[in-house]
């Protein structure tokens, strides 16, 4: 027998699913966890979402099971969750015309990590690398394998040199210290509570600096970030109290015997293979590379790989580190890594490889901070993280950032993306992870050939170029923030909470494919003046099976739209009013069901399609502000994009969006 109550909008279905005679009710969707479980270094801000349309989660931290109605410690989820230590959050999924949903759970582990091996600029593969006094070089990762296999290593981004006499000198970051031995390229942690005077804007405890000029022993001026990404910083004179500042020298090269070999140097004559190979771990101990102090302290993006020393390999393919199914020797353990705050730049194909000749699991790269690529432009769909043939990859709180193509090019699938994918067989699905990640001044992600999917991609700023340069110079901007195939039949691919500075276009690469379900709700897809004439969807061939669910969603360009700006081919593309509703449109979006053909009006669209017949069209700002380039927050949104009491776009207030740093 089943118990129904109605209890705040919504049906609460308990003791099993049948109501009336024979009939049954849908089951909600089971929440997802962002980022998802997993073992993290640092306190973690968990968001909570469900894809059932104007539903409510609630939640329990005990280890108890969820109810609803509720009882004993079950809570209605309203905002993230702070996760300062090991629990598991347990969750389910309510909404009216649905019985409740199974119960997702996600355990986090919290704790800095113990390192078992270490790497240093200063290191020598002869060392014997178990402690921060005899590290190896980076190249250990080639030559130490079987030692590191299943590990933990440190990689050291200090050199254990502070700098002392330390004073402010200007407006914009310069500053003197007594002698020592400077170089631009380095990097400048300043820790303490600041006191005495002068001062920097933005300072927090902890912060690292690029020293961008020097005169190499006295003098110097700071920036915010390295790279082309270098932004100007704003201090004022004098002599701050309190502080600790420690130098941070970029890993260039390896050693062996006292015998240097440049990074640069092995990725001109590399070929297909990585730089630094990175042996797997076991499903029971990962490889896990984390960036550490020269105290052997985990300190996330303290630790920068320079693949270039300031300049770009001839290597077209040219690949930082990570594994791939390319190389000449792959290595003897694929999959299981973990790379963890490494900071790397000046790299051409790849700054990290996740490519197998076989579907892997267990790959994560978290909060890492990748910049300044530059490749030719090329037909091989290039990316600073590039993976294939990889089920349940995590990318989670990176930044990823100014990546540039030479001699032109336009569409991602030639230029440097910042997570480029290639899809697995007809039968297999990626079920990708891509969470709380930020992506501006390139590309931003690609997914191309067979079958590709988000088992969960959600919480990201993907900046295809809007408030900046997407660096592919004919119609990059234009061809999308995300290119995807679908997902392969009976897989639903989920893309929620982002902010797109760019299009979504959902483009199958060939015929042959099996197609499934696009989930795509809550996005904020927002078109600046950069953006003249703003593309908001192509959704184009689908096979028997292929369906696009899009609701929630938030699209807007303050200067105007192309033609055709919101096609989807319902011919081939399977939609319906119940899941393709509640949108906020900007007005003048275009609407098409066949390519390059417009319907003409909104009613038009709607009578045809049967679809977004509670949608709204607005003709003002949804906005609270302006919208500015990397502020979150500058997206939250009035009540013109309220629909039915449930707020439309990305800012919900269900989670944080971007990378937390």
């Amino acid at each position: 027998m089943s118990a129904i109550v109605e209890i705040g909008g919504h049906i609460a279905v308990s003791g099993g699913f049948s109501i009336g005679y024979g009939t049954s009710l849908p089951q909600a969707a089971t929440p997802t966890f962002s980022p998802p479980a997993g073992s993290y270094s640092s306190t973690q801000t968990v968001s909570l979402s469900c894809s059932t349309p104007s539903s409510s989660i609630y939640f329990t931290i005990d280890g108890s099971t969820p109810t609803f109605p509720i009882t004993g410690t079950t809570t209605l989820y309203s905002g993230p969750l702070t996760v300062s230590a090991s629990e598991t959050i347990k969750a389910i999924g309510v909404a009216s015309g649905f019985s409740n949903s199974a119960v997702g759970s996600a355990a986090y582990t919290i704790g800095a990590p113990t390192f078992n091996f270490f790497i240093s600029a200063s290191g020598d593969d002869n060392n014997a690398g178990t402690s921060v006094g005899s590290p190896w070089s980076i190249t250990a990762l080639n030559t130490k394998q079987s030692t590191y296999r299943g590990h933990n290593i440190g990689i050291i981004g200090d050199v254990g040199v502070t700098l002392s006499g330390f004073s402010i000198t200007g407006t914009a970051g310069q500053f003197s210290c007594t002698s020592t031995s400077l170089t631009v390229g380095q990097y400048l942690m300043i820790s303490g509570t600041f006191g005495g005077t002068g001062s920097i804007s933005g300072y927090v405890s902890g912060t690292m600096y690029y020293v961008s000029v020097t005169n190499g022993t006295t003098t110097g001026t700071l920036t915010t970030l390295g790279g082309s990404a270098a932004q100007a910083l704003v201090t004022t004179s004098g002599t701050p109290s309190g502080l600790t500042y420690s130098l941070n020298q970029p890993i260039t090269h390896g050693t062996v015997g006292g015998t240097q070999t440049t990074l640069l140097s092995i990725m001109n004559g590399n070929g297909t293979q990585p730089v630094l190979n990175v042996d797997g771990g076991t499903s029971s101990a990962s490889t896990y590379l984390a960036s550490c102090n020269s105290a052997g302290v985990y300190t996330p993006r303290w630790a920068v790989i320079d693949f270039g020393n300031g300049t770009f390999s001839t290597n077209q393919t040219g690949i930082g580190m990570g594994q791939s199914a390319d190389s000449a020797t792959q290595v003897p353990h694929p999959g299981f890594v973990t790379y963890d705050g490494l900071s790397l730049r000046f790299f051409v194909y790849a700054a990290i490889m996740a490519d197998y000749s076989t579907q892997v699991p267990n790959v994560v790269i978290q909060n890492c901070d990748i910049y300044s690529g530059q490749i030719p432009t090329s037909g091989n769909n290039p990316g600073a993280i590039r993976y294939a043939t990889v089920n349940g990859l995590v990318i989670h709180n990176n930044k990823i950032h100014d990546l540039s193509v030479t001699g032109g090019g336009g569409s991602p699938v030639w230029g440097l993306n910042a997570i480029g994918g290639l899809g697995n067989s007809s039968s297999l699905a990626d079920a990708t992870v891509i969470t709380n990640n930020t992506t501006y001044n390139c590309n931003s992600v690609m997914q191309k050939d067979f079958n590709s999917d988000f088992a969960n991609c959600s919480y990201n700023y993907f900046d295809h170029g809007n408030f900046g340069s997407a660096a592919n110079t004919d119609s990059g901007i234009a061809q999308g923030v995300v290119v995807s195939q679908q997902p392969a039949a009976g897989v639903t691919s989920v893309f929620h909470h982002n902010i797109c500075l760019g299009m979504m276009w959902l483009h199958p690469q060939g015929s042959t494919m099996a197609h499934g379900t696009w989930k795509i709700f809550n996005n904020t897809f927002y078109g600046t003046a950069n953006y003249p004439s703003f593309w908001a969807m192509a959704c184009d061939d689908g096979l028997s099976g292929a369906a696009l669910q899009y609701f929630n969603n938030l699209v807007y360009a303050i200067d105007g739209y192309r033609a055709q700006s919101m096609f989807v081919q319902i011919s081939s593309i399977g939609v319906a009013n119940s899941t393709f509703n509640d949108n906020v449109y900007g007005t003048g979006l275009d609407f098409s069901t066949v390519d390059d053909v417009s319907l003409g009006s909104f009613a038009s669209w709607q009578s045809t399609t049967g679809c977004d017949q509670s949608s709204t069209i607005i003709t003002s700002t949804p906005f609270t502000g302006s919208p500015s380039a990397l502020n979150t927050s500058s997206f939250a949104t009035n009540s013109l994009a309220v629909i039915g009491g449930t707020t439309c776009g990305a800012m919900d207030g269900s989670g944080s969006i971007g990378c937390n740093f």
